[in-house]
């Protein structure tokens, strides 16, 4: 699954990022790695030009504060983005 690289990440007025598509399949058909996709995340946010961030790893059942940005591990877990302090 490739992600558009033209528009996906632009903050909107209030500095918010809209969610991007839950990525949970390896390339080759297994599950995704939540360190993994944590990883690509962080490098399309830097690559976007935001730079005040933090990625938590959380289960689906505890989220929280923040926006869900990812899903991996099976759909098992998420990956929320909250603004850096």
């Amino acid at each position: 699954m490739r992600l558009p690289a033209a528009g996906l990440l632009a903050e909107d007025e209030q500095g918010d990022l809209p969610s991007l598509p839950a990525v949970t399949l390896a390339y080759g058909g297994g599950i995704k790695d939540c360190e993994e996709l944590k990883s690509e995340i962080a490098a399309k946010l830097v690559a976007a030009g935001v730079s005040s961030f933090v990625l938590d790893i959380v289960d689906k059942e505890r989220i929280g504060a923040g926006k869900i940005i990812g899903s991996c591990e099976n759909g098992t877990k998420r990956i929320v983005r909250r603004k850096d302090r």
